[in-house]
């Protein structure tokens, strides 16, 4: 039986920035490229380890880290299939070091965009996962 294509994909690294209703002076960019920092340093990775970047907004906070070369993920996903874009990508060797960011602002900030049955309007997220291929000892 073969082995799983995922056998060799880990999530090495998890970091939610700060969130809040509203959180002055912030763009979507800024809190995914926070959030991509704190996984960053969660993991110990170096910036220049990372060949890859997956979610939204996944090229803007690949040129904020400064990378040169890396792969970013199609049409700006978000949530988990930002993470199996990613997880398919490590599998299939495209990449070694995938990070997966989200970040969002400004969204249904008035209460009169608010969604019917839904809590309380928010503007601040999220998280950012570094996945890695994973040599199991």
């Amino acid at each position: 039986m073969s082995a799983h294509p995922y056998q060799n994909v880990a999530i090495v690294g998890a970091f939610n920035s700060r969130q809040a209703r509203v959180l002055e002076g912030h763009t979507s960019q800024s809190i995914a490229l926070e959030a991509a920092l704190g996984a960053i340093k969660e993991t110990g990775l170096a910036v220049d380890e990372i060949d890859g970047v997956f979610g939204r907004p996944g090229d803007e906070v690949g040129y904020a880290l400064g990378l040169n070369m890396f792969t970013n993920g199609s049409a700006g996903g978000f949530g988990i299939p930002a993470v199996i874009e990613a997880a398919n990508a490590i599998a299939a060797g495209a990449v070694e070091t995938a990070l997966v960011v989200f970040g969002s602002a400004g969204l249904y900030t008035a209460e009169s965009r608010r969604r019917p049955g839904r809590g309380p309007a928010t503007n601040g997220s999220r998280h950012t996962a570094c996945t890695r291929r994973w040599s199991s000892p």
